[in-house]
């Protein structure tokens, strides 16, 4: 199944807003799923940084969950 979820940026921020965004990410997913996060908006230097921080977002939201990480890369 492919869902997509758009946010409006600031998912940072620890709102409850923002904790209910990741959790309905999640939500209905089983067993294992990928997640591709892209920040092709943002600097390169800061996308390592900014991929751990998701890993940590989405993995709290849903600890039993097995999520595979993948960043997008800019290389073709």
């Amino acid at each position: 199944m492919t869902k997509y979820i758009l946010h409006g940026g600031a998912s940072s921020k620890k709102t409850p807003n923002n904790k209910n965004f990741y959790k309905e990410i999640l939500d209905g997913l089983k067993d294992s799923v990928a997640i591709l996060c892209i920040y092709f908006a943002n600097d390169k230097s800061k996308w390592e940084t900014k991929f751990k921080q998701e890993q940590e977002r989405f993995t709290s939201a849903s600890p039993a969950l097995d999520i595979n990480f993948i960043m997008a890369s800019d290389e073709i």
